[in-house]
């Protein structure tokens, strides 16, 4: 009896263990309403983005369009990132003569209160100065 009761003993200490280290990887994750910085973003929507900044350079707003629609997804808890994605979405929809988009976009970065964050979003300073351009445009049409 004494051995099934060692057996049992260390079957639930083993338990114990591994519900405690699933505990504390639990605590990796951030809480909810903070942040995510750049790194904690998944490396699949930087991805995208990555591409879809290429494809923008390139002189492909489409294909850009394609990818940021789902990386701003990823981006919805980094301010940052969100607002780079809907500053490239604005000029691309803009290129593709599709106004009603960029000024959407223009728009939700303004509700959003995200062009607070244009020091912190890594827009190259050529691509900023197109989308102040543009944004200014829509506010006087």
């Amino acid at each position: 009896m004494m051995k099934g009761n060692r057996t049992l003993s260390s079957s639930l200490a083993r338990i114990a263990f591994a519900l405690a280290v699933v505990g504390f990887a639990g605590l990796a994750v951030p809480p909810p309403g903070r942040a995510q910085t750049a790194e904690e973003v998944d490396p699949f929507y930087l991805n995208l983005l990555d591409e879809a900044r290429a494809l923008y350079r390139d002189g492909n707003p489409a294909g850009a369009v394609e990818n940021l629609t789902v990386a701003c997804f990823g981006f919805l808890d980094s301010s940052a990132r969100l607002l780079e994605g809907y500053v490239y979405l604005a000029l691309c929809h803009y290129q593709l003569q599709d106004n009603d988009k960029a000024k959407f976009y223009i728009l939700e970065i303004r509700r959003l209160n995200l062009e607070e964050h244009m020091a912190d979003s890594g827009l190259p300073e050529a691509v900023a100065r197109k989308y102040a351009d543009l944004a200014l445009k829509v506010s006087r049409s």
